[in-house]
């Protein structure tokens, strides 16, 4: 078994710092996409970041897209700016040729519709070419200073040509650097910014009712405030590494990492490293077997990857670096914190290894198999009783004159032994008075004692009867501190819970283990100062499954369920002595509104219908309300197929009463020829009573009072196993997701979000056939009909003829795991040819651009001339 660890797969999750300095932007725009509309601070006129008049052409960028103006504008409307004693403004230019013919504003805080005089700042060039830099401060006074003034380098703009521009004023001084060359630098320590303002920044214009179009190229746009404000020698380090591509670059090719490309086209043969965050294995943090790290990457012999990997106790002090063993096995020690660094480096200018994914694995070793207890008890097992020392069981002998000897047990709840013992027994009088704590045993069934009452039958005979619980109960004295397990199955939790009991000095060690856990899910566990056996039970709760205690061998088992299916039918006549149903129809409902994201429904699959309905039982009870609505809204729902199948399941639960039986039966499976007849625990049995109810019913027996001497005088409890609400409206998301995980390195997030994200565009023909699919031939139309949405794609076959639509897929998750289906509607018989390989349906042929063989899958419509699918389909 394999638990991911850390996943790395997008800009994000790399978190890449290019630089040797910060970059803390106040305002920041990348060149493609349109800034979070939030505002900072608050103005008094709507907050806003907008396009000024329709949208940009996206082009290439210095750093991945940028945005081609076209005598557009962006504007962040009536932002709130905050005192400032230094600013730092950066971005990439490129000009058109008809940004000379006037002013070409670049970025400005100008008088701006809203207030009526200047403040901040004005970044432009003019009709000579020349930059131009103004600041408008708090106190009124005001600089305005051009590239080619004197005393200035008298430096000149150029069309079609990148220039990196940086504004620098550090409360002293302004500095106009472009391209790592001061162009502008003059005294303005008179412009003082003291007080808040409220303006707009406007890219590309000025909102003064004047229109100085823009029309070249702008990428990376920056403004950085006070302390996170650059300084000249930053700015021109920023300069010379992109240009330079000496960086490492996560925007060209959207979530992968790869070397920067110089002006010239080149990529830089320095080596270029990238670490990981910290990442907090958590507990203890060691790997139970051996981690391992997995990538998805491009390299060759001359563009390489190397991954190393260091490791610490506290995540301050660290280990040295280790270079990845063989099949990527990590080589640091184990403990609680891990860093992952990868270094690139290619000696051939023209390529560069590029990383799209990296996940940290955790290997198990796959825990050997704990035969489960026998938990059978015969009615002439006896009772042994220990004393339980440090050197281990002292033998008290057996109990033979026990009588009424009874076990109360129910799921995941007690486990209680009774008996009783004459006072006059030899056995009573070598116990002693006081002999709680000691251990009683039958079959394989270990008890402690925790009280013993001395009593006298109506007779007049003295007794004592003994009570005892499991010996699992123990579990009460061993406390956990804190524990906290985030996203871990429920083994790592309940392994965690042991590691970490509370001990002081010469006390015992815990000796009880995890032995055999069938729940693979993920959950989440925190928990402060509570003892072990408390935090069994709240694994439990959490993440589900029933727990099954070896009280012999000292094993905790979390199974899905305990016990099975005995075949065992009670009869009326044969071995029920009575018997008591309990309907319970509190929860009772018999039609279900289903919604899903965005309001989905299901009445394009359901005959416009929007409810499933089920009558069923409340027919059968004869119950006068007939119509029991329920809404049941879950947005993880996209595919109203989907949601209806789960809103069946759970209307199928929910529209049953809840129906229970108390009985006393006869226990014959300790006579001979009644050997199968046995039952216990948690298994499923029949109950057959036709005088009384006339359907045969399968239950659960849940709670069972075992007279062992007498096993004809047993109690059982027996109920219908009922799912829940959350079980269903799972619709077992949790098995799909471990599932996933376990073949394909994603997060939970990713899983619940892939099918969404992956989905054809347009696929649902509710644009028409448009630029999104490429049609060959000529019989495919579009209908308004739909099977989610309100069109389709129709298309009129005929023998031997074929109809292709093309579609080119860009940005898709994840290449190794996908899923491909169609809804279709048919219209008349289908019918296959007589040929062997005959076939109708949809057959998809997945091309990757990165070459390579093809995918091809056959989607088969059933041939109902005789039922059956085609031969030769695969889907």
């Amino acid at each position: 078994m394999a638990n991911l660890k850390a996943f790395f797969t997008d800009k994000h999750d790399f978190n890449v710092e290019k630089f040797d300095f910060p970059i803390v932007p106040y305002m920041y725009f990348d060149g493609e996409n349109l800034p979070n509309d939030v505002s900072i601070g608050g103005g008094s006129y709507a907050n806003s970041i907008v396009w000024g008049d329709g949208n940009p052409t996206i082009v290439d960028g210095v750093i991945g897209k940028a945005s081609k103006f076209n005598s557009n504008y962006l504007i962040w409307r009536n932002w709130e700016f905050p005192a400032m004693n230094k600013f730092s403004i950066s971005f990439w230019v490129k000009f058109d040729p008809t940004d000379f013919n006037s002013w070409t504003i670049l970025a400005t805080t100008r008088y701006d519709g809203y207030n009526t005089s200047n403040r901040g700042f004005h970044v432009a060039a003019y009709s000579s070419r020349s930059f131009n830099i103004r600041l408008y401060g708090t106190n009124g006074q005001s600089i305005n200073v051009y590239s080619n003034d004197s005393g200035q380098s008298g430096k000149l703009f150029e069309a079609d040509k990148w220039y990196h521009v940086a504004v620098i004023f550090d409360g002293t001084n302004l500095k106009g650097i472009v391209n790592g060359e001061e162009w502008i630098s003059v005294y303005a320590g008179n412009i003082t910014f003291t007080s808040t303002f409220e303006r707009s920044l406007t890219l590309g214009d000025m909102l003064d009712g004047n229109s100085y179009p823009f029309n070249g190229i702008i990428d990376e746009f920056t403004l950085c405030l006070n302390d996170n404000a650059w300084t000249k020698d930053q700015a021109i380090q920023y300069y010379n590494a992109i240009a330079k591509g000496e960086y490492l670059d996560d925007e060209t090719d959207t979530g992968a990492l790869q070397l920067g490309k110089s002006f010239e086209g080149n990529y830089p043969t320095s080596l270029m490293t990238w670490e990981s965050q910290v990442i907090d294995l958590g507990g203890i943090g060691q790997f139970v077997d051996y981690g391992r790290i997995e990538t998805v990457s491009t390299t060759s012999q001359v563009a390489t990857l190397t991954l190393y990997t260091r490791s610490s106790s506290d995540g301050v002090t660290w280990e040295e670096w280790r270079t990845l063993g063989e099949n990527g096995l990590i080589q640091s020690t184990n403990q609680r914190y891990l860093q992952v660094r990868v270094d690139f480096l290619t000696t051939d200018p023209t390529q560069t290894p590029i990383l799209y994914e990296i996940a940290v694995w955790e290997e198990e070793k796959a825990p050997d198999y704990v035969p489960l207890p026998n938990l059978k008890i015969h009615h002439n097992d006896p009772i042994y009783l220990y004393r339980d020392l440090e050197t281990g069981l002292d033998s008290l002998g057996v109990l033979r004159n026990a009588y009424d000897v009874f076990i109360e047990e129910e799921i995941n709840g007690e486990d209680i032994l009774s008996f009783k013992l004459p006072r006059r027994d030899l056995k009573r009088q070598e116990i002693g008075d006081e002999p709680v704590e000691l251990i009683a045993v039958i079959a394989e069934r270990y008890y402690v004692v925790k009280e013993v009452l001395d009593k006298r039958d109506s007779d007049g005979n003295l007794y004592t009867e003994f009570i005892c619980e499991a010996l699992w109960t123990e579990l009460r004295d061993y406390f956990v501190d804190t524990i906290e397990v985030v996203e871990v199955t429920a083994r790592d939790a309940l392994e965690t819970i042991f590691e970490n009991v509370f001990r002081e000095a010469g006390d015992p060690e815990i000796d009880w283990k995890v032995g055999n856990v069938e729940i693979t899910k993920k959950r989440t566990l925190r928990s402060d100062w509570k003892d072990v056996l408390s935090l069994i039970h709240e694994v439990q709760n959490i993440w589900g499954g029933e727990i099954l205690f070896d009280t012999k061998n000292k094993y905790v088992h979390l199974l899905n369920q305990i016990g099975g299916n005995s075949g065992v039918r009670f009869y009326y006549n044969k071995n029920l002595q009575n018997i008591e149903r309990i309907i319970d129809t509190y929860d009772l409902i018999t039609r279900i509104y289903p919604s899903g994201k965005g309001g989905l429904d299901i009445r394009t699959i359901n005959n416009g219908v929007p409810y499933l309905e089920n009558r069923t039982w409340v027919d059968k009870l004869k119950l006068r309300r007939k119509v029991i609505p329920y809404r049941w809204k879950d947005e993880r729902y996209t595919i109203p197929e989907n949601l209806k199948e789960d809103a069946q399941k759970l209307l199928d639960e929910m529209s049953k009463p809840k129906i229970a039986y108390k009985t006393s039966v006869h226990d014959l499976s300790s006579l001979s020829g009644h050997e199968h007849e046995t039952f216990n625990l948690g298994d499923l049995v029949t109950v057959v009573d036709k005088e009384l109810f006339d359907e045969e019913v399968i239950n659960r027996i849940v709670r069972r009072k075992m007279d062992v001497r007498k096993p004809e005088n047993t109690e059982i409890e027996l109920s219908q196993p009922i799912k829940t609400l959350a079980d269903i409206r799972s619709r077992a998301l949790d098995d799909q997701i471990e599932t996933m995980i376990g073949s394909d390195p994603l997060s939970t997030n990713d899983v619940q979000q892939m099918t969404v994200f992956n989905h054809l565009l347009n696929s649902r023909a509710d644009e028409g056939i448009n630029g999104d699919w490429v049609k060959e031939g000529t019989d495919f139309d579009i209908a308004n009909v739909g099977f989610s949405g309100n069109w389709s794609f129709v298309v009129k076959p005929d023998y031997g003829r074929t109809n292709t639509l093309t579609q080119t897929v860009e940005g898709v998750s994840h290449r190794t795991t996908y899923t491909v289906s169609a809804a279709v509607a048919t219209q008349g018989d289908i019918t296959r040819g007589s040929a062997a390989d005959a076939f109708v349906g949809i057959k998809v042929i997945v091309h990757y651009q990165d070459g390579g063989e093809p995918d091809t899958f056959y989607l088969a419509v059933p041939d109902v001339t005789n039922n059956e699918p085609p031969k030769d389909s695969n889907a």
